[in-house]
This record gives structure tokens, C-alpha cells and sequence, in this order.
């Protein structure tokens, strides 16, 4: 069977077939990762779908390729652009962008149907099965918890518990006549008798 890209435009085909296909293989993604992934697209074609399906047809594409890569449009927009003129010449850069982004549907898999919705791309916590795994993990930790606070609350039936005893309240001395009670900085009370003079000295 011979390998196709089915795509939805004359202006896609002629930006596979002209140049993305041979910067797949030989140019911008050429060493990118998985190792071999250039090899799949040996003898593609690009057409146009003459119906609604579009997609890969007789091979699989081993990675996502991103058209609009900031580093690959930088230096190849003037070439991308003059591509889709001989199609339509009044193309412009930004509505390129419409045609490349999707185009990027179209090869990874994401955009199988002209006339519906792509699928959304799932990255980080937007997978499908992310609230499956989201339960789980709540579930861990809970579990988690649980026994962090049995060992803690074992810990705590082990320790010796020690009774703290009470200070006795101590009444401050009452000064007599003719006495005067210091305390100092360390907290001694300290007892000052004035002294007596003898009468008739």
C-alpha cells in the first residue's frame, strides 16, 4: 500500500511535499528523538482527502512535529510563506499559522475528521486518565497520614509522663519599724536595721 498524508488543503499537501518532509527526515527534526522517526515517512506523499478523513495512511508517525517551533519558523518563514502563494497568492504569515497548526493535528493523530473538532492534546495533568490517578494518590496520602499519626500517637504512649510540682507561694517578708527589706538582682531579701545611736554620747 502506498503511504499517504491525507490533509485538507492543496496548500498543506505542497508545504509536506516541497519541504516539511524533507525537514523531517534530513533538516530541522532530523535528530530529534525517537531515534529513526524520519525513517517512517520514506516514500510519503501528501494529498489532498477527497472526502472528510484526513490523517496518516499506511504508516504512523512516531513523534508530534510543532510547524510553528519559534526556532524552525525564524528561519524558514520567507520559504513557507512563498510555498502557500503558489497556491494562494495573497498568503500571509499569520494565516499560515492556521494552515501549519493544523496540519500539526493532522500528522500527530490529534485531527482525523475535517469537519469535527481535534482532540485535545494531553500534557501534564490534562491526561485522560488524570483524575483517576489524582483519586489515587488523595488515597495515599490519606493513607499516608493515617499512620503517621498511629507512630506518633505510639510515640507519645512511650514517653514517661513526669508530674510537675507545684511552687510554694512565699509571703513577702513585712517590714518592722526601723527596718528596711532590700531584694537584689539575684532575688535575696535582704533585712536593713537602721543602727541606734547610745544616749547620752
Amino acid at each position: 500500500m502506498a503511504k499517504q498524508l491525507l490533509v485538507s488543503s492543496q496548500i498543506q499537501a505542497d508545504l509536506v511535499n516541497q519541504f516539511l518532509l524533507n525537514e523531517i527526515q534530513n533538516g530541522f527534526w532530523k535528530d530529534m528523538r525517537p531515534v529513526g522517526h524520519g525513517l517512517v515517512w520514506d516514500g510519503v506523499v501528501a494529498v489532498v482527502a477527497e472526502g472528510d478523513t484526513v490523517g496518516p495512511v499506511g504508516f504512523k508517525p512516531m513523534k508530534n512535529y510543532d510547524f510553528l517551533n519559534p526556532e524552525f519558523t525564524k528561519l524558514n518563514e520567507d520559504l513557507l510563506v512563498q510555498i502557500a502563494r503558489s497556491v494562494k497568492p495573497n498568503m500571509t504569515f499569520k494565516a499560515l499559522k492556521k494552515e501549519l497548526i493544523e496540519l500539526a493535528r493532522i500528522v500527530g493523530g490529534r485531527m482525523t475528521d475535517k469537519t469535527k473538532e481535534p482532540a485535545r492534546a494531553f500534557r501534564g495533568n490534562n491526561r485522560p486518565d488524570y483524575d483517576v490517578i489524582r483519586v489515587v494518590n488523595r488515597e495515599k496520602v490519606v493513607i499516608a497520614t493515617s499512620g503517621a499519626k498511629a507512630v506518633v500517637a505510639e510515640a507519645a504512649a512511650k514517653v514517661k509522663r513526669t508530674a510537675v510540682k507545684k511552687t510554694k507561694e512565699v509571703k513577702a517578708p513585712v517590714a518592722e519599724d526601723g527596718v528596711t527589706i532590700v531584694t537584689t538582682a539575684s532575688g535575696a531579701t535582704v533585712r536593713k536595721v537602721a543602727a541606734k545611736t547610745a544616749e547620752g554620747v
